[in-house]
């Protein structure tokens, strides 16, 4: 009889952690990938370009050739083979344990990011429900560009190969003097690249995520229409054991 009891019991817990792992809906992780790249353009002179520099109101004021920035894979750092100076190496690889550690969690270690994916993702969406896919480092090295991104409101917008489907959510952070801020313009041109435009070039870190499936009604019902048929098939295993009994 107590065998029953029990075994009905780890049924109904059982039946309770699936349904809760269903309605969490996204599961985040963490995904460090190679590096995709960053894509070369042409501009009206067939110049070989990195992207174009513009002021708030959009207006070009330069085009920047590929020497003028260093892109740095996170791991490339990590192995110690980046041109990187030692502290932006290290503020690089640092950031990287940071975010991969077993218990991170991107709702405590970037706060900001939880309005962010709620907004993108529904209202039970936290940081949590991202995933990071890239983490780089991008410094200016010439002295132009230097010069364009000291000046409030000047951006410069750089493409990546990254394919992320039209429908995923892309965000991008840059991190500098101990602070988050999101990047306002990330475009996903539907192409397998995705297109960024930056106000400071410091660690980058690319993250993606899926809306949260909203939760139905018809899923608490079933899992109480679950919990509720275990406790009354406890009930007649009890009352048939009673009446057994008696009868004997």
């Amino acid at each position: 009889m107590k065998k029953i009891v029990v075994l009905t019991m780890v049924m109904i817990l059982l039946l309770t952690s699936v349904a809760s792992v269903s309605a969490e809906g996204y599961l985040p992780s963490v995904n460090y990938q190679a590096f995709p790249g960053l894509v070369i353009i042409e501009d009206e002179n067939g110049n070989k370009i990195i992207g174009y520099v513009e002021n708030a109101e959009g207006e070009v004021l330069n085009t920047e050739y590929h020497g003028c920035i260093l892109i740095t894979p996170v791991m490339d750092a990590k192995r110690e083979v980046s041109f990187l100076s030692e502290s932006a190496e290290k503020l690089l690889v640092d950031t990287y344990e940071m975010l991969a550690a077993p218990d991170a969690k991107l709702s405590e270690l970037i706060p900001e990011l939880n309005d962010i994916a709620k907004e993108a993702l529904g209202e039970r969406a936290t940081a949590d429900d991202l995933v990071v896919r890239e983490l780089i480092d991008i410094t200016a090295c010439c002295e132009d560009l230097i010069h364009y991104l000291e000046i409030d409101g000047n951006t410069l917008t750089l493409t990546f190969k990254m394919v992320v489907p039209l429908e995923t959510f892309i965000t991008v952070m840059t991190y500098k003097d101990g602070e988050w801020e999101e990047v306002d313009k990330v475009i996903n041109n539907d192409d397998g690249t995705v297109s960024v435009k930056f106000s400071r070039l410091c660690p980058v870190l690319f993250l993606t995520g899926h809306p949260l499936a909203p939760v139905e009604p018809v899923q608490n019902n079933l899992l109480w229409v679950a919990i509720l048929g275990a406790v009354i098939l406890i009930l007649i295993v009890v009352v048939f054991y009673l009446l057994r009994k008696k009868l004997k």
